[in-house]
């Protein structure tokens, strides 16, 4: 048994230059597993900490109006031993720098000696939160205030009726994405000193919020959520958890790795046929050794030993180097990520990633070469007296073996997703894929058996003939090269879509402030002050608040609330006579008059298309509104396209004009300005002349926008990278199989005079002909593909199609042509005397 064993060695160090290829594909492809399953476990668990840093808490509830004791009394009593709880208000005032004798809008936060729970804050002197519980009312403020209204440790600002003193400074406040569309700058105090600023005897709308901190052996935060809300049962408090304070950034996360998922399964594949082409290769040029071995007296499990001692050495080896290669990599790629997404990855992948990536990459090998193996039976004694063709045959062991390794891919994806759904929909996804991929290809093949072949030339009838001769395996080929169209022209469409739709431009036409809650004199006010500024240009907005509440005469469900259910569907809303500049018509037709008010029929309204979808509004529906506490109906007429990244007064919902004759509207102004001394100018003026107007500059808006947009791209490059680098090694792997499998058929063309030059070109025609067709139909469908993926997950309509529509059948067929005439050299080596000898050894 032993000797059998060593000989399985013996023969697979033989066979490495068959093997070695298939092996370094297979090495790429695991250690790509192993670098997107660390990166997202870790990301992910950073994602976690950001979203507790954000919330204060495992938990929060929030509202507009404070819990009843009966009912905090009521969740308190459910919550696990060990739960603590902080509360916080938060509302909007002024605040007054005695020094500077300025004010200035800001929103102040409310806490109390136990906030926050989590918190990556950094405040000037070594202060905390709890240093304001001070006798002596105490205020922490931003840093950037403080230089605005040149403020300092120890100054005193008056908030309400009282006065604090500045014991601390904000100095950054990492809260990643969630946190930077604030419109005010936050300021923090201790409760105690509240009552006596009397801010609370005013009326105006304050929100409060409870921060939840769990013991490390509760049960699911997103559990307990559920239960809370039960208990609250009431539609104006919203329970969160810190799995969606970073819902921003985790979207975009999940659909990032949602595609480098659909790549690396992709990767997994191909590395696995090419693992299957090599060893269906060896096995066959080892078919006369099996057959001595079984007329020696080996049994037909000794046979199978010596495979799968074979085919275990290859996958340990190669998957060893699979995991040192990505352990490597993760080493080296640490600070770029880091510093790319604005996080901190500072620990090191655990042994569940190496466990996960270890049994993938000794599963695919043997997998994919069971089907190879399972023709093995078919090398009997009797090859000894005659000759046996290499085909592959489809039989029903074939088929089980199949399905068995579309199951495997399913758990793999199940295991790294945690959704059956998505993990069920994506599997069919890839079976339709290479379904189709090889009915294209098997349809390719069936029109080159019907050309002329008389006719043709020999340059052209070779690399035909070996395609027909080879059915099996020429549909597997082509549809590789169909699969790694389609993935290439889905993500370069993608990644250049959302390059077009999510630009920020620093020009006049995207605003540089937002001037917010101004009513009709505080306009007429800003536009005065602002008169004599040149370049300066206003885009007013008028709005105000309605109260969304059916759908066709049915109340809306509370699963149609808002994503924010404080606001118990209440909606900013504005009105216009024609459709606003820079705004897109998709379906309906926008309304030509005004509305009459002593007309018999609805006014119309307008939903933003992603709007309408989420809540599954059609054309000619009918909406029920409520504003001071008056109802009224309007009818859908179109839905419109609001490109939101113009920086552009835009709204969900817009009414016919006419419709709120008389009532009073407040105003949103987008200012225009160019250049960053332009845009503190105006901040300056505002800030001194009018102090009570609220203005946000959203210049690092416009920077977390193009900061985020570069971590989509990025992340799309590298993948498209990788998938070159997976598509040179698979096109390397399958033209060196061809060379070692033509030897007998290209030392008979150097017999009748063909030059090595003519062998490698009749070489590279067959490649091209898998590669050609089968590209270009597959990068149609990815670019389809993408579309759907733009409008379903970012409600972006794709534009024309792009460039890589032909560019990337090109670039294939370079690649092609390029790495095909590299390792097809060997073919160079084929001496005519070679067609009269036996083949067995590599």
């Amino acid at each position: 048994m032993w000797n059998l064993v060593k000989t399985s060695w013996r023969e697979l160090f033989l066979g490495r230059r068959r093997l070695v290829l298939p092996g370094i594909a297979l090495t790429i492809a695991i250690a790509s597993l192993f670098l997107f399953r660390s990166f997202e476990t870790l990301i992910k668990t950073q994602i976690s900490n950001e979203g507790r840093s954000q919330l204060g808490g495992d938990l929060a509830i929030e509202a507009f109006r404070d819990l009843p004791e009966p009912t905090l009394a009521a969740i308190l009593s459910n919550l696990p031993r060990g739960t603590q709880i902080s509360k916080t208000l938060e509302f909007n005032t002024m605040l007054q720098a005695k020094k500077a004798k300025e004010s200035r809008f800001v929103r102040l936060m409310v806490v109390d000696s136990a906030f926050p729970f989590y918190s990556n804050h950094e405040l000037s002197n070594k202060k905390t939160y709890q240093d304001l519980n001070f006798a002596e009312p105490s205020v922490i403020v931003p840093e950037d205030l403080s230089v605005l209204l040149g403020l300092h440790i120890g100054d005193f600002v008056q908030i309400g009726e009282t006065n604090f003193r500045i014991v601390s400074l904000l100095l950054n406040s990492k809260n990643s994405l969630g946190s930077f569309l604030s419109f005010a700058p936050t300021v923090w105090i201790h409760e105690r000193h509240l009552n006596s600023t009397h801010l609370l005897d005013r009326p105006g709308r304050v929100s409060y919020e409870y921060h939840i901190k769990l013991n490390e052996t509760s049960r699911d935060p997103r559990e307990i959520r559920n239960e809370i809300k039960k208990e609250i049962n009431d539609p104006a408090f919203r329970v969160t958890t810190y799995n969606e304070a970073e819902r921003g950034f985790q979207t975009i996360f999940d659909q990032v790795t949602l595609f480098a998922q659909l790549v690396t399964v992709a990767a997994l594949l191909l590395s696995g046929f090419a693992v299957f082409g090599a060893f269906q290769n060896w096995l066959y040029e080892r078919r006369y050794l099996f057959a001595v071995l079984r007329s020696l007296g080996a049994a037909r499990a000794q046979i199978q030993l010596f495979l799968l001692s074979s085919v275990a050495t290859f996958s340990l080896i190669f998957c060893a180097l699979g995991l040192l290669l990505g352990y490597f990599a993760f080493e080296i790629l640490v600070p770029q990520i880091s510093e790319l997404l604005q996080i901190s990855l500072q620990s090191r992948p655990g042994v569940g990633v190496f466990l996960f990536s270890a049994v993938c990459g000794l599963s695919v090998p043997f997998l994919f070469s069971m089907f190879a193996l399972l023709g093995a039976n078919d090398f009997k004694p009797i090859l000894l007296l005659r000759n046996q063709e290499l085909a592959l045959r489809l039989n029903r062991k074939h088929i089980l073996l199949a399905l068995g390794i579309l199951l495997a891919l399913w758990c793999f994806q199940f295991f790294i997703l945690r959704d059956l759904l998505q993990s069920t929909v994506l599997t069919i996804a890839l079976l339709f894929i290479l379904a189709a991929g090889s009915l294209i290809s098997w349809a390719m093949l069936a029109a080159l058996s019907r050309l002329p072949i008389s006719k043709l030339n020999i340059a052209i009838l070779f690399p035909i003939r070996m395609l027909l001769r080879e059915r099996p395996m020429s549909i597997l080929a082509a549809t590789l090269f169909f699969v790694l169209a389609l993935i290439l022209g889905a993500i370069t469409s993608l990644e250049g879509e959302l390059q077009s739709e999510f630009r920020v431009e620093n020009s006049v036409r995207q605003s540089s402030l937002f001037i917010f809650d101004l009513g009709e004199s505080e306009k007429n006010s800003v536009e005065a002050a602002l008169s004599n500024k040149k370049n300066v240009r206003i885009d007013w907005a008028p709005w105000i608040r309605v109260r969304w509440k059916q759908i066709n005469g049915k109340a809306l469900s509370p699963e149609q609330q808002t994503e924010d259910g404080r606001f118990n569907s209440e909606f900013l809303v504005s009105e216009a006579s024609s459709l606003p500049e820079r705004e897109r018509l998709v379906q309906g037709k926008f309304w030509s008059n005004d509305y009459d008010s002593e007309a018999s029929f609805l006014p119309e309204v307008s939903l933003t298309r992603e709007f309408a979808r989420r809540y599954q509004v059609e054309i000619g529906d009918r909406l029920g509104f409520e504003i001071y506490g008056v109802p009224f109906e309007a009818k859908v007429s179109n839905f419109r396209i609001v490109r939101w990244t113009e920086f552009q007064p835009g709204f969900r919902i817009l009414f016919q004009k006419g419709v709120f004759e008389d009532l009073p509207f407040s105003y949103l102004g987008a200012v225009e300005a160019e250049g960053l001394k332009s845009r503190l100018d105006i901040r300056e003026t505002l800030n001194r002349e009018l102090p009570a107007v609220s203005l946000v500059d959203i210049a690092q808006i416009k920077s977390d926008l193009t900061r985020i947009l570069g971590n989509i791209s990025a992340a799309l490059k590298g993948i498209l990278g990788f998938l070159l680098i997976l598509g040179i090694s698979m096109i390397a792997v399958l033209a060196q199989e061809k060379v070692l499998s033509r030897e007998r058929d290209f030392a008979v063309l150097r017999c009748v005079g063909a030059s090595a030059s003519q062998l490698q070109i009749f070489l590279i025609l067959e490649l091209v002909l898998l590669a050609f067709v089968p590209s270009v139909i597959g990068v149609t469908i990815g670019l389809l593909f993408s579309k759907l993926m733009l409008f379903y997950y970012f409600n972006i309509e794709g534009g024309e199609w792009s460039a890589s529509f032909g560019y990337i059948p090109l670039g294939i067929l370079i690649l092609v042509t390029f790495v095909a005439w590299i390792a097809s050299y060997r073919s160079r080596k084929v001496r005519p005397r070679q067609a009269f000898q036996g083949f067995g050894r590599d």
